[in-house]
């Protein structure tokens, strides 16, 4: 685990999940797989060669699936330990988005984000 100094470094340098409600977003999908199915698995895949380049993201848990997903895409849903908006709020930021579930079978999560062009 990074100490402190090391973790305030990176944050200096790639920016902070605060300041970028995208990058929150992402982690909070995986915070999701932890804290609801007790873990899962998350895959980062970059597609394309050249710019536009996705970022892709899978998460994939093996959880109770999601009760009431249609609420919770269309942001009507509150969970008794948050507010409920993080697989909305991550919905709305991405360029791609695709949720499956099913009951006791877990939830599998994939979303991408078209990374900016850079100058050269």
């Amino acid at each position: 685990m990074p100490s402190a100094c090391e973790a305030d470094r990176r944050c200096a340098r790639y920016g902070t999940a605060a300041a970028d409600p995208a990058r929150y977003r992402r982690i909070e999908i995986a915070r999701n797989a932890f804290t609801y199915a007790g873990g899962g698995r998350a895959e980062f895949f970059l597609e394309g060669a050249t710019a536009p380049q996705l970022l892709s993201v899978s998460i994939v848990d093996e959880g109770k699936g999601i009760a009431h997903l249609d609420d919770v895409l269309d942001g009507r849903y509150r969970s008794e330990t948050g507010m409920g908006l993080g697989i909305a709020g991550a919905r709305r930021l991405m360029d791609r988005f695709h949720i499956e579930t099913s009951r006791d079978k877990g939830t599998s999560v994939v979303f991408g984000k078209l990374l900016p062009r850079t100058r050269r």
